[in-house]
């Protein structure tokens, strides 16, 4: 499942810009972890919970580009056997009905995590300079 938010950053992208790609990259990837935060502890709060492992074994990814201009934030159930069982409680199965705690977490967090966003990367800039 994949979702994708695309964030002006009006204003912030001048001075994002004036870092250079590589502190710009760098204030990107903690505007990102700002992100991630906020997804695993709610993707955490909204899995099923049989045994907990679901829950134990949600993981993030953050992604750049090669330049400063894009990146991405990955969070659901972490590869292997723990994680395993992640799709089928979002998407369901023949015999069990989707219980989609992925899509849950990002509705119920979607605006937080754009203001989560600019607001760590604008003090990572106002650091920098």
């Amino acid at each position: 499942m994949e979702v994708i938010v695309d964030v002006r950053l009006n204003g912030v992208e001048e001075k994002l810009n004036s870092l250079g790609p590589k502190l710009a990259k760098k204030a990107m990837r903690k505007g990102l972890k700002g992100v991630g935060a906020v997804w695993v502890q709610e993707v955490q709060i909204q899995s099923p919970v049989d045994t907990g492992r679901l829950r134990d074994h949600i993981s993030v990814e953050i992604h750049t580009s090669g330049s400063e201009e894009q990146g991405s934030v990955e969070v659901g159930p972490a590869d292997g056997k723990d994680g395993f069982y992640g799709r089928f409680q979002e998407f369901g199965t023949k015999n069990q009905p989707p219980n989609a705690f992925l899509r849950r977490a990002f509705d119920a967090t979607a605006d937080a995590v754009v203001e989560v966003f600019l607001e760590t990367l604008n003090e990572s800039i106002e650091e920098m300079f």
